[in-house]
């Protein structure tokens, strides 16, 4: 039920608490899970993660240790195409553009 309800989030950012429960056919009250279980809030009418999940982690794990291995074989050259980031991960879709950007 759970990977269920995130994966109707996924799809639809701008869904309704009400509309969430009526397709996975539970109480108003039980979707409430969003909150407790996948740890999402409601953002300018978007719901985003407050936390990184356990997959966004270990691919964050992941690819840090390729960068660490790319970095030991050529550190001159890796630095000069490493791009820094933000800490901030969200998904978001784009009404022009139904793909999912991360």
């Amino acid at each position: 039920m759970v990977q269920k309800i995130y994966e109707i989030i996924m799809n639809n950012h701008r869904i309704k608490l009400r509309e969430v429960a009526d397709i996975v056919n539970i109480s108003y009250e039980r979707v409430y899970i969003i909150h407790e279980e996948l740890h999402m809030k409601k953002l300018s009418a978007r719901w985003v993660p407050r936390l990184l999940t356990n997959v966004q982690k270990m691919n964050r794990m992941t690819i840090s240790k390729q960068c660490l291995v790319m970095f030991q074989r050529n550190p001159t050259e890796f630095l000069r195409r490493f791009i820094i980031v933000d800490e901030t991960w969200t998904t978001h879709q784009n009404q022009n553009n139904s793909q999912n950007n991360g």
